[in-house]
């Protein structure tokens, strides 16, 4: 019974199936699936110049919307890197067809909102570009696309504006710190470049990205110098459609070391530091940065980003002169001039009391006691007398003896060096004996000659001048400024030793703010009889052969003596309170074999002192008459030449 209800059962549902099985062609025919044939999308990227450009790297994604509602990208599909010939080419399946019973067919896309694509040079996640148009290609289209990039041109320089060539650099995407300031703490750089052979390159950036707050067109470079210091620069901003510029300097500082004579110290160590402050707020040195030697001009040549530094400079006893606050500017040279003390020991020309070349100068240091007397200590340090018949100490300032030793006995001198210029004369003179039981007090050190910023007050009314006592000047005195002691100017060599011994080194900028003479009281050439002489010209730099050398109708000399440039428009800028206070001064530039002037204190104008017979002359014209017995008045000087 139970087998015959089983057989009726699968025959009724046999019945039941059979017309299913029957349709199932046609069924199947309505739910196949169809490909179409590939589109094609041809890329181009142009600058902003127009200019296509090869080799940039692209990605093609599937055009999603993220969770905050912004279109981004999805799946990638594929990419490339475009050739040089300007273009790339991406092949797409776009999507498939479908067919329904009635035989209609349904186009159904691989990615239903478009495409997207992303273009980079170096790095893929700094810098990239992003563009969300969301192509949508149909079966076997080809598409053509152009973008336009903009680039960042880059082009670095040395303090002196000459080009960088083949230096390597690294850009970043700028950053803030905890303090909201800028910084490169990207998780990595855009990439690392050179400036090539011409001195500049192109990278390709993007400026801010549509939606992404993370990915600003804003970037920060670093470069490190030759001598090993990074460059830093931020707010490198790419504009929206245009390219960025960055054109760095490399900052640098040029030391000029001279002494209190102005001239420059070859061959000198100096070393440089962070300048920085202890916990109470004083300035000291921090890092060590170099330590160089200035060449056969003084000079020395360092690379550093702007930062203030100190500046050391080791004296003939090994102690440190500091230079503090010298702040080196960002992107800029500096030239900082370090100026020394200088102690010229010459030596007695009394032939009875010289020292001859070679003669061993010892500086010594000095203690002072209870009673405030001071005692010889130890050598700190000595020099030999040059052929010239000098020795040139720099020292930090402080008290020292300079001696010397003859026929078994030390002559020398108290002297209190400050940051001057200062001629010390020694000679075997029985008062300067000094031994074991030698002790001075601050009155018996030497009369500390001020010869480097201001004179000292006028002692009496002929200080600084020249006076004679005859109209016809046969014989003439400089008074000297100072001391208001005089000086027989017996001839002109004389008078040269006497200038040479007693001048105040100056600046050739600082004489310029001076008021100028140029009466021809030397009755010296003047080829061209526009009041300078052909030796003023020369000084001046204007032309030799030209009465007006700027051609604006006024003669050279006329425009140097009322104050104008005689090289262009405008007047040259005067010190009123400099020129008073170096009235009566004996003048000199740079060293005593460049040139010498001289104050007149009756008109304050500089009267150039010439290197020869016509000396005298000049002399002559600024002579003043006094009488006999104000010239015997006036103690003589006491100063060795």
């Amino acid at each position: 019974m139970s087998r015959f209800i089983n057989y009726r059962t699968f025959f009724g549902l046999s019945l039941l199936i059979l017309p299913f099985l029957l349709l199932t062609p046609k069924a199947l025919a309505a739910t196949q699936t169809q490909t179409c044939n590939d589109a094609t999308l041809n890329i181009v990227f142009r600058d902003v110049g127009g200019n296509y450009i090869p080799s940039l790297k692209y990605e093609i994604y599937k055009k999603i919307t993220n969770a905050d509602g912004y279109t981004t990208a999805g799946q990638k599909i594929t990419g490339g890197t475009i050739d040089q010939n300007g273009r790339g080419k991406v092949v797409l399946r776009p999507g498939t067809y479908t067919k329904d019973k009635n035989g209609y067919e349904n186009y159904k896309s691989n990615s239903p909102d478009g495409y997207v694509m992303k273009v980079y040079e170096k790095n893929p996640n700094v810098g990239e570009f992003w563009f969300y148009d969301g192509w949508q290609p149909y079966c076997g289209q080809t598409m053509e696309i152009t973008k336009q990039i903009t680039a960042l041109l880059v082009t670095l320089r040395d303090a002196q504006g000459n080009l960088l060539k083949n230096h390597a650099f690294s850009l970043f995407q700028q950053e803030t710190d905890a303090d909201v300031q800028p910084a490169k703490i990207n998780r990595e750089a855009v990439g690392q470049f050179t400036t090539g052979e011409t001195g500049m390159t192109k990278i390709y950036l993007s400026y801010d990205h549509p939606w992404n707050r993370t990915k600003k067109g804003i970037y920060a470079f670093t470069s490190k110098s030759a001598m090993g210091f990074e460059y830093t620069a931020y707010g490198i901003r790419i504009p929206y459609g245009l390219n960025g510029a960055l054109d760095y300097t490399f900052g640098n500082v040029l030391f000029e070391l001279r002494n209190g004579a102005n001239e420059p110290i070859k061959n000198n160590s100096i070393e440089v530091y962070l300048q920085t402050k202890d916990l109470k707020g004083r300035k000291i040195l921090g890092k060590k940065l170099y330590s160089k030697t200035t060449d056969e001009k003084g000079e020395l040549r360092l690379d550093h980003p702007s930062a203030t530094v100190v500046a050391v400079v080791k004296d003939n006893a090994g102690k440190a002169i500091q230079f503090f606050d010298i702040k080196i500017p960002d992107r800029k040279l500096l030239a900082k001039q370090l100026k020394t003390n200088l102690v010229r020991v010459t030596a007695n020309q009394d032939s009875t009391m010289s020292m001859p070349a070679g003669t061993n100068i010892k500086v010594k240091s000095l203690l002072v006691d209870a009673q405030k007397n001071y005692h010889p200590d130890k050598v700190v340090a000595s020099l030999s007398l040059a052929n010239n018949d000098q020795a040139d100490f720099v020292l930090v300032p402080g008290d020292y003896i300079f001696s010397f030793t003859k026929d078994g006995k030390e002559y020398g001198r108290a002297f209190r060096v400050e940051n001057k210029y200062y001629q010390i004369v020694l000679e075997a003179n029985s008062n300067y004996i000094i031994n074991k039981d030698t002790k001075f007090t601050r009155s018996n050190f030497e009369l500390e000659k001020f010869l480097a910023n201001k004179p000292a007050k006028l002692t009496n009314k002929f200080a600084g001048k020249i006076v004679t006592l005859d109209d016809k000047k046969t014989n003439m005195w400089y008074v000297d400024v100072n001391l208001g002691e005089k000086y027989l100017l017996k001839d002109a060599a004389t008078a040269l030793k006497i200038f040479k011994r007693l001048g105040l080194y100056v600046t050739e900028t600082d004489l310029y703010k001076l008021p100028f003479a140029v009466t021809n009281t030397a009755k010296l050439a003047d080829t061209d009889g526009d009041w300078l002489t052909d030796e003023l010209e020369n000084f001046f730099h204007t032309d030799i052969n030209s009465r007006d050398t700027d051609n604006d109708t006024h003669a050279d000399g006329k425009e140097i003596y009322f104050g104008y440039n005689p090289k262009g428009s405008g007047a040259i800028a005067k010190d009123d309170k400099l020129a008073n206070d170096l009235k009566g001064q004996i003048l000199i530039i740079g060293d005593a074999t460049s040139s010498i002037w001289y104050v007149n204190p009756t008109n304050g104008r500089a009267y150039y002192v010439t290197q020869g017979k016509n000396i005298m002359m000049t002399l002559k014209f600024v002579a003043v008459k006094v009488a006999k017995k104000d010239l015997d008045a006036i103690k003589v000087g006491s100063a060795k030449y």
